[in-house]
């Protein structure tokens, strides 16, 4: 069967749906499915999309003559650039996937309410946050395809694979690594978010380019060797108003085997991390947990894996058809 994949925006960039994106496609390919996955654009032609993956650009007739031939998702839509085709798409009866609550925008809200629009979250969280604002929707787990790459061998003590940001609380893992002997410290590896790096670090924390050591490659596996080759890792994101559920962060590590440390906060409410991560609230949490073995936390691991079998494409692809072929 051939499923349709709209990711609607200008110009593709790297990021959180992209990763849904790249594991919706590989998990669909897994389970026997023929994804194709486009952009609508006035220049018809095929562009790289990161992970191995390539994105077709097609004239607008042409995709909407798509979504009425075969089973159609808009993966992401940049609703302000890309509003006008998603509203033509979505009078079709194509569902769309909103990833968080940043996409809880006033003009697609009211286009929603008032055509019933099919609407699917990755966060049970916001089944909540739609429905206060008079927006149902369906939740259907964000998939996750394991790379099958292996570690290297451990080369640190602690590592955070994420993007060095506000919301990824960088500065606690900084004000942890002033007070951790250099043998127990953690490496910071990921993209910077340049304005809170300059305003926000440089100022706090000078020195807080010590443990950075720069981007990992775009490419599929990278994450998990870079897990793979600490004894620990660790995410502490924080998303106000969104958070719960998983990320795709957390299943890097868990595939790599290695223990997890999370936000304290992430586990309100939000019982399928329960176990699966060590949960740390302040730079002395950090400290303590890494002043200990990981021997001391495989059961977290071996929770993360049955986590991430909820996510497989067994578990995922046929939630999906359900929504698609309904």
């Amino acid at each position: 069967m051939e499923v349709s994949l709209f990711f609607l925006v200008p110009s593709v960039q790297l990021g959180g749906c992209t990763s849904y994106t790249v594991h919706l496609v590989l998990a669909m390919r897994a389970m026997g499915l023929t994804p194709r996955l486009y952009r609508i654009g006035k220049r018809p032609g095929s562009r790289s999309f990161g992970y191995g993956l390539t994105i077709e650009t097609i004239a607008p007739p042409t995709a909407f003559a798509l979504a009425r031939r075969a089973p159609s998702l808009i993966v992401y839509c940049f609703w302000r650039k890309q509003g006008a085709h998603a509203r033509t798409l979505l009078e079709a009866g194509v569902p769309m996937v909103v990833h968080d609550p940043a996409e809880f925008r006033k003009e697609w809200v009211g286009f929603a309410r008032a055509r019933s629009v099919r609407t699917l979250v990755i966060r049970e969280q916001n089944v909540v946050g739609l429905r206060e604002l008079g927006v149902s929707s369906t939740y259907v787990p964000h998939p996750y395809v394991a790379s099958g790459v292996k570690a290297p061998g451990i080369k640190m003590h602690a590592v955070s694979a994420v993007r060095v940001d506000f919301r990824k609380r960088t500065h606690v893992i900084v004000e942890a690594n002033r007070t951790l002997p250099p043998e127990r410290q953690v490496w910071l590896y990921g993209e910077v978010n340049r304005m809170y790096a300059y305003h926000y670090l440089r100022e706090r924390f000078p020195e807080w380019g010590r443990w950075y050591r720069g981007e990992f490659p775009a490419e599929r596996g990278a994450a998990v060797k870079l897990n793979g080759s600490a004894r620990f890792a660790i995410d502490l994101t924080e998303i106000k108003g969104d958070g719960g559920g998983t990320q795709y962060s957390f299943f890097e590590a868990w595939e790599a085997g290695t223990p997890l440390l999370l936000n304290a906060n992430w586990f309100v409410g939000n019982d399928e991390v329960a176990g699966a991560g060590i949960p740390v609230a302040s730079a002395h949490d950090i400290v303590s947990i890494l002043s200990r073995e990981p021997a001391e936390f495989q059961s977290f691991v071996e929770q993360g894996k049955r986590v991430m079998q909820a996510h497989s494409p067994e578990a995922v692809v046929p939630r999906y058809l359900e929504v698609l072929c309904a």
